[in-house]
């Protein structure tokens, strides 16, 4: 038997011991109930899809998708739209093929459906959010974020990141699938383009009253419809399949044997899985986002997720081979400075002075931007981010080595250029050609890190506090995936005092670390450009900050009128599209038209 001297001193310790004990085991119980409730609800609507057949589930599902990414209806009731709709179809195509009943998305198996989806949305959200040590919840955040958010870019960004990827590949490419880079990329825009004719056909046919009318009743009591009014529910059924893309169609415009070997490669077929269940899973609709209800007919849940899984493919065929990696790679890295420098370029115009691949100390650095008493020190790097892995410490292992490789290591590289403006004397650089230029950094009063990435790192490159190792002295960097970064500067540019407000986002931008739960940065420039009160009551607060992933939905409404993309898609249609929130938001934040848009209407003038 054992005995305890309990002074007070002891007690107190024994009581804070057995608080923490009963808090851990607590923590532990809730986390395992969370667990649970998380396999349950995923087996139990595993089990539901299974009773469906696949052509009626699947137009469905593409039809709703079509209708939420195009008009943004709000019929879809769920929290998460596009990683709940591709969760579920890569579940219900891991479900066995059977002989099972059709699927009714008006009937109470779509509300069912609905109400799982969102109840283990809901048990990751809540995990995640009472994560309380760090490490899981880097984990569980850059889990989540990898798995279950689809990339977040324009078209015209994802069809340049494959052209100069992959530009010296084409013979590699070819020998391996007959398909050169110009294939994909045509097979592409003419899957998208014939998708948006479709569904444009059938959103214009008008229904009357007595139509609705007539579908209401068929909801509510079936059995009381004339068999007239059972044909015309037949019909309204029959054209939803009108979204459907014919393979026929397709054959048209492109040979039959390049249709076939792109349908080959990136449809998902329905095939039983019984280890696929969870949320968090890798989802085989990102790399396989074709769905066949029929053999005459393919469907998206959504189509832009096809040049994603382009991209993927390239990149994992090419890595197979040593040779072709190694070009690959280079041209990746190459194609990330380059597109940075020209991101810059357009945004600072003639009134700032930048070096490229310049030398300091012996030491290579990719570009430096001074404009006016400003220096912005940017490095840039395109190292990939692995999947995340289930076991807490080997995904710790992982994570922060990935996030060292690229986010600290360009921030190490661009600090030793920092620390000479610290110092406020001159300091020699050597510019690309090898000539000495004198920097008088006592006329530099703002001083930016800028590390540019070729992926997101979401929350961990959101709010660097997490991860990022710095000295007593050093100041925090801004990191920001490129696109992200094209698509910023590009929209701030139409604002006339663009090159102050940059400075002045850069300097507020670095109070949110340290207490910000943000998955997009997308989302700090929309409320910087669109909601600034706001943005600058954030900053210059001690409080954590919840951003909203609704408020980047902006961009959005401003591509659907010209953003002012290179090369951007569809500008003649935009130019007599009307788009009230877009109007409404231009108007208010002063912003000029895009210069790409204006050199383009001015080209058409003239013609």
């Amino acid at each position: 038997m054992f005995t305890f001297d309990l002074n007070h001193k002891n007690v107190v310790l024994c009581i804070f011991y057995a608080c923490f004990i009963y808090y851990n085991r607590g923590m532990i119980d809730a986390a395992a109930n969370r667990d649970l409730r998380i396999e349950n609800s995923s087996v139990e609507l595993k089990n539901l899809l299974s009773e469906f057949e696949s052509r009626s589930f699947l137009v469905q599902i593409a039809y709703l998708s079509n209708r939420h990414v195009r008009h943004r209806t709000g019929y879809v009731k769920l929290r998460s739209p596009i990683r709940q709709l591709t969760y579920l179809t890569s579940l219900f195509l891991s479900t066995e093929q059977n002989d099972a009943r059709v699927f009714d998305p008006t009937g109470p198996d779509n509300d069912k459906i609905i109400r799982l989806l969102n109840d283990i949305d809901s048990h990751y959200r809540e995990r995640e959010a009472n994560s309380d040590a760090v490490k899981e919840f880097i984990v569980a955040s850059t889990f989540f974020n990898f798995y279950s958010n689809a990339p977040l870019t324009y078209v015209e960004q994802d069809i340049e990141r494959i052209e100069r990827t992959f530009q010296h590949q084409d013979v590699f490419i070819k020998s391996k699938t007959g398909l050169e880079i110009k294939d994909f990329i045509e097979f592409f825009k003419l899957i998208t383009e014939t998708e948006k004719q479709n569904y444009q056909k059938h959103v214009d046919y008008n229904l009357t009253q007595h139509d609705i009318d007539v579908i209401s009743k068929s909801i509510s009591n079936p059995k009381a419809l004339t068999p007239f009014e059972k044909l015309r529910i037949d019909f309204f059924d029959n054209r939803i399949n009108e979204v459907l893309i014919s393979k026929a169609k397709l054959y048209e415009t492109m040979p039959a044997e390049k249709v076939n070997k792109m349908l080959e490669l990136f449809t998902l077929q329905r095939a039983a899985d019984p280890a696929y269940i969870y949320y968090n899973d890798i989802s085989p609709y990102l790399h396989k986002p074709i769905l066949q209800p029929d053999w005459d007919h393919i469907a998206f849940v959504f189509s832009k997720q096809l040049i994603n899984a382009m991209y993927e493919y390239l990149f994992k065929l090419c890595s197979a081979d040593t040779l072709s990696e190694r070009r690959m790679l280079e041209k990746r890295d190459k194609y990330l400075e380059q597109k940075t420098l020209e991101v810059l370029t357009d945004f600072f115009g003639s009134k700032a002075k930048i070096y490229t691949n310049y030398k300091v100390n012996g030491n290579e650095k990719d570009i430096l931007v001074i404009e006016g008493e400003r220096a912005y020190i940017v490095e840039c790097k395109a190292n990939r981010q692995r999947p995340p892995l289930r076991d807490i410490n080997r995904a710790w292992e992982r994570i922060r080595n990935d996030f060292n490789k690229c986010i600290t290591k360009g921030f190490n590289q661009a600090n030793e250029v920092f620390k000479l403006f610290e110092r406020a004397e001159h300091f020699l650089l050597k510019n690309k050609n090898g000539k000495e230029v004198s920097i008088d950094a006592a006329n530099i009063k703002d001083v930016f890190i800028i590390v540019v990435t070729q992926e997101r790192f979401g929350q961990i490159q959101c709010d660097l506090d997490y991860l990022l190792e710095m000295g007593e002295d050093d100041v925090y960097p801004y990191s920001v995936y490129i696109d992200d970064l094209e698509t910023f500067l590009i929209t701030l540019k139409r604002r006339k005092e663009h090159l102050s407000e940059f400075r002045d986002f850069l300097y507020h931008r670095e109070d949110l670390h340290g207490r910000l739960y943000c998955y997009d940065e997308m989302e700090m420039f929309a409320y910087f450009i669109f909601d600034r009160d706001n943005f600058l009551k954030y900053c210059n607060s001690d409080l954590d900050i919840h951003s909203s992933p609704d408020i980047n939905l902006i961009f959005d409404e401003l591509y659907k009128v010209g953003l002012g993309l290179k090369n951007e898609i569809g500008l003649p249609d935009k130019l007599n599209t009307r788009s009230v929130e877009a109007e409404a938001f231009i108007s208010k934040n002063k912003l000029a038209l895009p210069e790409r848009v204006l050199t383009f209407k001015k080209s058409i003038a003239e013609v």
